[in-house]
């Protein structure tokens, strides 16, 4: 299950305590057996499995952090490894998991994309986007802050990835740009034409084709450039295609379940609606 965690107090904290007390500890951080502390008098103060130097206390004995005096201290819980390191937590879903961008995974989850604060259960597929600001709602064309959560069957709408619109299902959706879903793929790519323009022209009277890894896009109505029209060259999209049915009948003579799929196998459509219903080939991929 994908898990957005939108309180970033915790990891500022977290990041800040520790470049402050490893800066300040004359000896090497351990994780010790408790959290409890000792009594802040300071030299020699036993820390965990660490002994502060002289002038600092004991501000986490679970992870052997000593600091100055009235000095910042990561709110953390370090578990056991026995390798003298600093440990903070990870997979167990103890307090203190796995760092991921601007939030901490727990429950077990683990890291899938840190530039989102995305954290996922292990081998779960993870959406592959890249954010600027986590939580910020994204420009015109920046990806969509928005994904699915939850093994619901329900579709939450199309959301622009920074390459093209790809459905999200789930049973809710997660992100500060949820509220920006589109509920047809051809809207959420209207939306985004410009984002995508790569200026290569396709189609017309001497059928020019687009480069490998793209396909020509037509405009509305013009039946796949049957008059000579020209299309602008597009990236081919992922395999994230949503499993609805809405037919389409490509340019290819197949019938596609919606237009996503189309896309993905490299080619525009004509228009809604299967091939046979077109009175052209009722195949389908």
């Amino acid at each position: 299950m994908l898990r957005i965690t939108k309180t970033f107090s915790l990891t500022l904290l977290t990041a800040a305590g520790l470049a402050l007390a490893l800066a300040g500890c004359n000896t090497k951080s351990h994780i010790g057996g408790d959290d409890a502390g000792g009594d802040g008098g300071g030299g020699g103060e036993v820390c965990g499995d660490v002994t502060c130097g002289s002038g600092e206390v004991c501000c986490n004995a679970s992870c052997g952090i000593c600091t100055p005096p009235g000095g910042a201290c990561p709110t953390i819980y370090c578990e056991p490894t026995g390798d003298g390191g600093i440990s903070d937590g990870g997979e167990d879903g103890s307090t203190g998991g796995e760092p991921c961008g601007p939030v901490v995974c727990e429950g077990g989850d683990v890291c899938c994309n840190a530039s989102c604060g995305v954290c996922a259960a292990p081998g779960e597929a993870c959406p592959a986007i890249a954010c600027a600001d986590a939580g910020t709602p994204s420009g015109p064309c920046d990806p969509y802050d928005a994904y699915g959560e939850g093994f619901c069957d329900l579709f939450l709408g199309y959301a622009w990835n920074g390459t093209d619109c790809v459905g999200l299902s789930g049973c809710e959706c997660i992100g500060s740009d949820c509220d920006r879903l589109d509920a047809t793929l051809e809207e959420c790519r209207a939306l985004h034409a410009d984002c995508t323009d790569t200026g290569i022209v396709c189609g017309g009277f001497g059928g020019i084709t687009c480069p490998t890894g793209m396909f020509c896009d037509y405009p509305d109505g013009s039946y796949c450039g049957g008059a000579d029209e020209t299309g602008v060259c597009r990236d081919i999209p992922g395999p994230e295609c949503i499993e609805i049915y809405a037919p389409v009948c490509g340019c290819d003579g197949v019938t596609y379940d919606n237009s996503c799929f189309a896309h993905a196998a490299g080619t525009d459509y004509i228009g809604p609606g299967t091939c046979e219903d077109m009175g052209g080939d009722s195949g389908s991929p």
